[in-house]
């Protein structure tokens, strides 16, 4: 995972190499504890849990259900984060610190909701540390406070624009199949980055039409005729008018 960060420090003791060492140590914390990918991460320990009774979660666990719900709820509960085997529709509550499965072959899978939660945490880290004035940036999904929301610069190039003129802002971005761009613009990383990937595997009329329905403020640029076009929503252009 790579990040960069640009922020005002407010007291000495924030220096380059202490932000960085305290950012790196957060990274690969989240990683290893959220990523499906790793046997021994608390999903991973979740998803192995063969039973419908309930699990009783960790505050940082229950915090990243929480935000994977979130964008779950966002996209109408079409985001793939859950599974099952049999037959049914999956589904899984949170209740005083608990989560209760509806089958117990429900599977979780928040990984592409996991990059913008880590940025959402690295944003905390800073509001922790009475940094106001930063912006946090991982593998390309962006957090600001006080600073301008800027695209990543090989956004930029794409799109011919430098600066969204937002602040406290979250931006998450991916590309389709077919080299499109999907930009989507959120109160936290982890909803923008996870609803962007979701667009971002339809064609560009289908994810115009759902972020119309939903509601969600999106930007997708393509290349026509070797021409840089954006196509936004509705919320998407709210912002920008207000």
């Amino acid at each position: 995972m790579l990040f960069q960060v640009h922020y005002l420090p407010v007291n000495a003791n924030q220096t380059e190499s202490r932000v960085q060492g305290r950012m790196e140590g957060l990274i690969a914390h989240l990683e290893q504890q959220f990523s499906s990918t790793l046997p021994d991460s608390q999903i991973s320990r979740l998803n192995q849990w063969d039973s419908t009774q309930p699990v009783v979660l960790t505050r940082e666990l229950e915090e990243f259900i929480f935000a994977g719900l979130g964008a779950y709820e966002l996209s109408g509960g079409e985001l793939p984060i859950l599974s099952v085997e049999d037959q049914g529709e999956p589904s899984i509550q949170l209740r005083n610190h608990q989560l209760f499965k509806s089958s117990r072959n429900v599977q979780v899978n928040m990984d592409i909701v996991l990059q913008g939660f880590i940025v959402d945490r690295l944003a905390h880290l800073m509001d922790l540390m009475s940094i106001e004035h930063y912006q946090v940036s991982l593998n390309g999904q962006v957090r600001a406070s006080g600073f301008n929301l800027e695209r990543e610069p090989w956004v930029t190039r794409v799109a011919n624009a430098g600066d969204f003129g937002l602040k406290n802002q979250a931006l998450g971005w991916s590309n389709t199949p077919k080299g499109e761009l999907v930009i989507v613009v959120h109160d936290t990383a982890a909803s923008a980055s996870a609803l962007s990937f979701w667009l971002a595997q339809m064609n560009v009329e289908e994810a115009l039409q759902k972020a119309e329905r939903l509601n969600i403020p999106v930007d997708i640029l393509v290349d026509e005729n070797g021409a840089s076009k954006s196509y936004t929503s509705t919320a998407f252009k709210r912002i920008f008018s207000s």
